[in-house]
């Protein structure tokens, strides 16, 4: 039997690829001191903390607090972390829920709580592979590399590694599945998957189009089974964790808009790599009240717009035809209409990156799309150069308006190719069930 000959290039390309999905789990082994301000540390790892020693009514900060800076939350984590600097405002905004998951980590020390949770992410992504690619695509070696290569070499999956976010385990993996799901005629769970990206709400715009696109096309079971997994953790975290902790986490998303723009939170602005957040931070305080009712209402109207045109697509297309076009445009409009998309959340590119290199998409824009998502990729990761290299101290820059006008052309050419397609101009490789093929 003759092996499969890879050429050079690209097997330096699989072992630049390992080696950057190791490098971030073996910087948080080496500087431990630093890591303490790292996203997983100074939050994750201190609500596990606090949720293992039984102080759930302190990781929100009480009801009448004007500020989250010295909350209970934030003195815990700095008794906690004894070198994490004391400009660092420790904050938790997630669900209960999410800290709950957390809990088992905090029984470990940090360290190793990093590194684990940083392997479940690797393994997370990788997993996405599997989930998104068909698998007649994975009996070629040399597919399996450009396909690593995709997920490895892309800066906002290596950033979510390093600093041990949340968008790949709670938000990349639940997507793909909930899309596995779908492509398998399983709509009720997927529906029942997706509901778990309320743990990870940037990443719920996604699956609501698809289930807007289901439920408008009369095909109910996704939204049937979506209802059943909201309702199954709405009252897992009721019963579990009480309705008290629900108002609390109610009432401190009134500062979700404050960390971005109070300078005592000291949070990197460069950060915010969305349409809504990066035209607010350009404004002076007095003007977003009303720039915030007209960029929301725009966006609004951008996401049924989406809808719109992902409903014709079935429509004209078909199911099976139309569900990795429904995927990739769920993905691009995310940048263009969310409040706080950050630009570790660009790891959800990865996802349409996997099922465009699949030639999952018809034929006539293959290649076009192809180049398109690497570009797309070079300007991302250009831009992670340019803040954690070049301008490391994070003075303001022009570089986020051009990072989302570049990505919002992209979504707008995306809607463009898409909505001129017809029956007559498909011929892509389809991953259904046998019962569906």
């Amino acid at each position: 039997m003759n092996r499969e000959q890879i050429p050079l290039q690209y097997k330096l390309a699989a072992i630049l690829s390992v080696f950057m999905l190791v490098v971030p789990i073996i910087i948080g082994l080496r500087y431990q001191e630093i890591m303490q301000a790292s996203d997983f540390s100074m939050t994750f790892y201190v609500v596990g903390n606090m949720i293992a020693h039984g102080q759930l009514q302190d990781i929100y900060p009480p009801l009448q607090a004007g500020s989250l800076i010295h909350t209970p939350f934030d003195n815990y984590a700095h008794q906690l972390l004894d070198k994490l600097p004391a400009r660092n405002v420790a904050i938790y905004m997630y669900s209960p829920l999410t800290a709950v998951l957390f809990a088992p980590f905090g029984l470990l020390n940090p360290v190793a709580a990093l590194a684990c949770w940083q392997i479940i992410i690797v393994i997370s992504a990788l997993a996405c592979i599997a989930l998104l690619v068909p698998p007649h695509a994975f009996k070629s070696t040399l597919t399996r590399v450009k396909l690593l290569g995709w997920v490895a070499l892309f800066a906002p999956l290596l950033q979510q590694i390093l600093i041990g976010h949340l968008s790949v385990p709670l938000g990349m993996l639940p997507l793909s599945l909930g899309y596995f799901f779908l492509c398998k005629g399983k709509d009720f769970l997927a529906g029942c998957v997706f509901a778990l990206l309320f743990l990870k709400p940037q990443f719920l715009p996604s699956a609501l189009l698809f289930i807007g696109c289901y439920t408008f096309t009369k095909r109910f079971n996704a939204l049937l089974g979506f209802l059943c997994g909201t309702l199954a953790i709405t009252l897992l975290t009721v019963f579990a964790l009480g309705p008290e902790t629900l108002v609390h986490w109610y009432q401190s998303l009134k500062f979700s808009d404050t960390i971005f723009t109070n300078p005592a939170y000291n949070y990197p602005h460069y950060l915010a790599v969305s349409i809504p957040s990066v035209v607010l931070q350009l404004l002076p305080p007095e003007q977003t009240g009303t720039a915030k009712l007209v960029l929301y209402s725009l966006a609004v109207i951008i996401g049924f717009f989406t809808l719109f045109v992902s409903i014709g697509l079935i429509k004209k297309l078909g199911k099976e035809q139309s569900m990795s076009l429904i995927l990739v445009l769920s993905i691009l409009v995310l940048p263009v209409v969310l409040p706080h998309f950050l630009y570790y959340d660009l790891c959800s590119l990865v996802c349409a990156a996997l099922v465009i290199q699949s030639n999952a998409l018809p034929e006539v824009l293959g290649v076009k799309f192809k180049r398109l998502i690497l570009a797309l990729y070079a300007v991302i990761n250009l831009y992670f150069v340019y803040f954690f290299a070049i301008n490391i101290k994070g003075s303001h820059s022009i570089a986020p308006v051009v990072l989302v006008l570049f990505m919002t052309s992209v979504f707008a050419l995306a809607m463009h190719q898409f909505a001129k397609l017809n029956p007559n101009s498909i011929s892509s490789v389809v991953w259904t069930s046998d019962e569906n093929a």
